[in-house]
């Protein structure tokens, strides 16, 4: 319907319009023409409506201009119309007579075959990623016997739940509904390196708090175990460093070891072979490092005082709660509400004081729209679970991701021959390298020098990827000789296709803000980039006071303006993106010691004299010291300005 008058009928000639002229040039000859219009009674209601005015008067209008086709002086024989409704009773009844919309056919819900067809195509992503269960596996894709490894090696089989008996009743609209809520709850990731770093700043400085560690999986690290064997970290990692500066993937200046002193340290054998390179660790490494860490003591004195000790997992968080408060004075308090317990249906209730989101990015993979129902012809970058395959292959993204997509399949050695194409949006000019970087930039926002160097060494090395420079992907579709394939733009409106013989790699980044799951939706705001909008001061949502964000999506504006001498003072003010562990654990100590100081002047005020009692004194010292150790060992930034120009930025200088 258009706002303009006249507008809706000049719309329903313009939906007919190319088949009339066509019939007209050719007459039986023309094409079949099929109009197919989705909740048709929106439109074509009935005549007379009571109470509608000028909009039940262009309503009425609309539905003669339709009548006035469907049965006009000339015949239109290429046309076929399909009408579809939930509410048939709203249609005018004139459409419904004979020789209009004369066939009527209801299709009903979906049997229990029918649900299993809709299942089988709403799972498709999870099965081909790797992350759909056994059980669940089995018995949409075949007769629900799965085999099974019991702790003590004995193997057997058994049969999985009959899906069909629990979604009776639902539409695919609600299948698809329940697929969405159980990929967010799979990716919930709460005690990995975000989470656990900042918890431990908390601890560390108040041994006493009650915090809960909410991990939605079974496993600490358990984004760091999907990635797939070859992919390592892109920061190296660092052992036996003689200054006493902090391995750059270490989360924590206590008691903390990092990565690589902790992996080189582990005993040869059979079921655990030595790393290949502690420098950069493989997924599956960084998380036994992880848990390494969650369960060795936070203090000598409490051996039983772990890490592992406050976190509880298979919990995803559905929803966090503010609830009202009954004095204007009151602190904010949240109700979060968690997922049922096994053998139960009801969801579970947990009350906070304060709640920090350690979710990171990594379960909100950002797609194109033009991707919607093309989990056939591509998949993300978070999606791929081992990088074999022979053929050609494409790489719409030229970024960390997808350079590192390409090195990847290129060292794999299973390119059989033939291209790995890397779609890059940006022009460039000459033999400018993929990802150049300029002195001035962010590590976080080009390729690191590592990730520059296995590309330069690939394409010398084999001459197999080939990047297409100024280009936009649009589309992506299945050919007629079953390839793969992907649509290209340029800026001039140049159009291209390119092949593959494998899934086109959307390695097109992560977006948290509008993902579907996301608790933090209604609780923060999302700037441009889907990043959530946060206090400088302390990474609380500017939304919901008494919501904290730590982790790779935290990104600030620094400061205008530099002080050095001769630097001279920035045009603008510059992003500062806290992507990698090496940034975001500068901020563990900032929120700790946050939340700590306002519990202190919660409970610790005299209500009398209004000041803060011995304990609460001694906690506060406690908070400074903490805040110490992390500043000390070069984890902690409260400067944003000093953040940009520790990177190089135009004036050159490092703060």
């Amino acid at each position: 319907m258009s706002r303009w008058v006249g507008g809706s009928e000049r719309l329903v000639r313009e939906l007919f319009g190319e088949a009339v002229r066509e019939y007209e040039e050719r007459g039986d000859e023309s094409e079949l023409h099929v109009v197919v219009i989705d909740e048709i009674d929106a439109a074509f209601r009935r005549r007379g409506g009571a109470g509608e005015g000028e909009g039940g008067v262009a309503r009425d209008s609309t539905v003669n201009q339709m009548l006035g086709i469907l049965d006009g002086v000339k015949e239109l024989e290429n046309v076929l119309v399909i009408g579809m409704t939930n509410s048939p009773e709203l249609l005018d009844k004139a459409l419904l007579r004979n020789g209009r919309l004369e066939v009527k056919i209801e299709i009903p819900k979906p049997d229990d075959e029918g649900r299993r067809d809709i299942a089988k195509i709403a799972f498709r992503t999870l099965r081909d990623s790797g992350r759909l269960s056994k059980p669940v596996e089995a018995f949409i894709y075949g007769d629900g016997v799965f085999r099974w490894w019991s702790s003590t090696g004995v193997r057997g089989w058994r049969r999985g739940r009959d899906l069909t008996k629990h979604t009776k009743g639902m539409t695919g609209a609600d299948i698809k509904a329940v697929v969405r809520s159980a990929v967010s709850f799979a990716l919930e990731r709460g005690a990995s390196a975000s989470g656990l770093g900042v918890a431990k700043a908390l601890l560390h400085a108040d041994p006493t708090l009650d915090v809960v560690i909410l991990e939605s999986s079974s496993t600490i690290g358990s984004s760091f175990l999907s990635w797939p064997p070859s992919t390592r970290f892109i920061s190296p990692s660092f052992y036996s460093n003689p200054f006493t500066s902090p391995d750059l993937n270490q989360i924590s200046p206590i008691n903390d070891v990092g990565p690589s002193a902790y992996l080189s340290s582990l005993p040869p054998s059979p079921s655990h072979p030595p790393p290949l390179d502690t420098q950069h660790p493989t997924g599956p490494e960084y998380a036994a490092y992880l848990t390494s860490l969650a369960s060795a003591p936070l203090n000598p004195s409490t051996p039983h005082h772990t890490l592992l000790s406050h976190v509880t997992f298979s919990t995803p968080v559905l929803s966090i709660n503010p609830l009202p408060l009954p004095t204007p004075t009151s602190k904010p308090a949240f109700k979060l509400l968690l997922s049922p317990p096994k053998n139960s249906s009801t969801p579970t209730s947990l009350y906070a004081r304060y709640v920090i989101y350690a979710g990171g990015e990594y379960r909100h993979p950002y797609l194109p729209p033009f991707t919607l129902n093309r989990s056939d012809a591509c998949l993300h970058y978070s999606d791929i679970k081992s990088w074999g395959g022979e053929g050609d292959w494409v790489i719409v993204g030229a970024g960390e991701a997808g350079v590192d997509a390409a090195c990847n399949i290129h060292e794999a050695g299973g390119v059989g021959g033939g291209t790995i194409t890397v779609i890059d949006k940006n022009k460039g000019s000459g033999g400018e390298e993929v990802g150049k970087r300029d002195v001035a930039e962010d590590p976080s926002t080009t390729l690191t020098p590592r990730t520059r160097m296995r590309l330069r060494r690939a394409i010398e090395g084999g001459g197999r990827i080939n990047v297409i420079r100024g280009f936009t992907c649009t589309d992506v579709g299945i050919g007629e000789d079953g390839s793969y394939t992907a649509t290209l733009v340029n800026g001039g409106g140049e159009g291209r296709e390119v092949r593959a013989d494998n899934r086109i790699v959307m390695a097109t980044g992560f977006k948290v803000g509008g993902s579907e799951g996301c608790v933090l939706n209604g609780i923060c705001e999302y700037d441009g980039e889907g990043r959530p909008v946060l206090d400088e001061g302390c990474d609380e949502s500017k939304r919901t006071k008494g919501v904290f964000v730590v982790g790779p999506m935290v990104k600030h504006k620094a400061e205008k303006g530099c002080e050095h001498e001769g630097g001279g003072e920035q045009e603008e003010a510059q992003d500062v993106i806290f992507c990698f562990i090496y940034k975001f654990r500068t901020r563990f100590a900032l929120v700790a010691g946050e939340i700590i100081s306002r519990l202190v002047l919660d409970y610790h005020v005299c209500q009398d004299t209004g000041e803060i009692d011995e304990e609460g004194r001694n906690k506060l010292m406690d908070v400074e010291d903490m805040m110490e150790v992390y500043k000390d060992k070069g984890m902690l930034v409260t400067d944003l300005s000093k953040a940009v120009c520790g990177e190089v930025t135009s004036c050159g200088k490092s703060c």
